[in-house]
């Protein structure tokens, strides 16, 4: 997650977009021709499922600009490898870009490129808010939501990247950075998978403190385990269908769910209580039994659980729940 501790001037300026495959001879001639342009570059994916950026981030009236390499761990703190900072402010304007800052940009370029390890391509998904793929309930649309937050001295925003089913289910996935602004202009920019599908990057484009739209002077980076996201977002997808009624369909979410992580113990108690709902009682008891294993507390609550008591209480669920022991110390 990013944190931010400044406020930015509210300035409409006009957006440059994305360029990729830009390097820092590139950056330098865009720069000094008063482009100001923000743009990022997958550079690849390591064995250790980070993907590699490299970014440039400029805003004259801003009074900054910089260019940078960052590393992104799945759940992890990015790593970013300073390639170009840049005061606009004291040379007048950044366009005013000295020759020896100029070079030495381009010889930190050549020497954190140098340093990186193998990587491997990963695709650019055409449309990033469908780069999480379908669950049983739909499919999955991810978007970037920002809510204001109290903050010691004022307040201030989070902004999160939010997964979505068709019925309504929504599930944060990501914290991608807080901010001391009142205000948050963000915007999903890009997706990129990697080859196994396991993972995720996503890149967000946005302003903090601004009252008008773009561009945008900051980038950030977040990777997804697609699995973990996908099994939350079942999940919760699966409540709503038992709440409105769709049993059948809540049955095949908390299935899903289960499978795509099977360290999510409440999945395994959801698939308990409707399989036990649909008499499949060999296979309420074995997801019960991998619940209780995973969260202990869960054996309690299965004790009162309407479904669960439908079902005939074999020794085993006797032995696995405890419910007279576990009851008298409620």
């Amino acid at each position: 997650m990013l944190r931010f501790r400044w406020l930015l001037p509210a300035l409409c300026l006009t957006a440059i977009g994305f360029d990729a495959h830009a390097d820092a001879h590139d950056d330098v001639r865009d720069i000094r021709r008063g482009l100001m342009p923000v743009r990022h570059e997958l550079l690849g994916y390591t064995d250790r499922h980070e993907f590699v950026f490299r970014s440039l981030e400029c805003a004259d009236e801003l009074g900054a600009c910089h260019a940078d390499v960052t590393t992104v761990p799945p759940n992890g703190e990015p790593v970013e490898e300073s390639l170009l900072s840049f005061d606009c402010t004291s040379h007048d304007s950044c366009a005013v870009l000295p020759d020896e800052v100029a070079e030495e940009f381009v010889l930190a370029e050549t020497r954190v490129l140098s340093q990186l390890p193998d990587l491997q391509g990963a695709p650019q998904v055409a449309v990033p808010s469908s780069a999480l793929e379908a669950l049983v309930t739909g499919p999955v649309t991810v978007t970037v939501q920002t809510r204001p937050t109290a903050e010691p001295g004022g307040h201030g925003v989070h902004t999160e990247l939010v997964a979505r089913a068709p019925n309504g289910a929504e599930v944060d996935i990501a914290t991608i950075s807080t901010f001391d602004g009142e205000v948050e202009d963000a915007r999903l920019e890009a997706a990129y998978r990697s080859t196994d599908g396991k993972h995720v990057a996503f890149v967000v484009l946005y302003r903090p403190g601004t009252v008008c739209w773009g561009p945008y002077d900051k980038l950030a980076f977040v990777v997804v385990d697609t699995a973990k996201a996908r099994a939350r977002l079942a999940n919760a997808s699966g409540l709503v269908a038992k709440r409105n009624g769709e049993v059948a369909l809540a049955r095949a979410a908390f299935v899903q769910a289960s499978e795509l992580a099977p360290t999510q113990a409440f999945a395994w108690y959801n698939r308990a209580a409707l399989s036990a709902r649909f008499g499949d009682t060999h296979d309420a008891l074995e997801s019960l039994r991998r619940a209780v294993k995973l969260n202990k507390k869960l054996a309690v609550r299965a004790c009162t659980e309407t479904d669960l008591a439908s079902i005939a209480l074999p020794a085993t669920k006797e032995k696995l729940l405890r419910c007279g022991a576990a009851s008298s110390t409620e």
